[in-house]
């Protein structure tokens, strides 16, 4: 893995909070929404970025991808442990 993929892995955090800050101001917006804005938040974020560093923008958009897969995996993943515990 290349320096600029961990970069790219970095803007996970900030993508869930985005992904959080939607969420909380659109409460209408159902559960299934949420993956693909993830992963929108990610490619816009990873895209821009690698254009500003004038990184190819095929592999910035791919990590992106991969970024918002990423914080969506982990905000149903978390919320799947919290339910679970809150079943006992």
């Amino acid at each position: 893995m290349e320096m600029r993929e961990l970069f790219g892995l970095a803007g996970v955090p900030f993508i869930i909070a985005m992904v959080e800050m939607v969420k909380r101001s659109f409460p209408g917006l159902h559960g299934e929404t949420f993956a693909p804005l993830a992963v929108f938040f990610g490619i816009v974020i990873n895209g821009a970025v690698g254009m500003y560093l004038g990184i190819d923008t095929f592999p910035a958009i791919m990590t992106g991808i991969v970024a918002g897969l990423v914080a969506s995996g982990l905000y149903s993943g978390g919320k799947a442990v919290v339910e679970m515990g809150s079943e006992d």
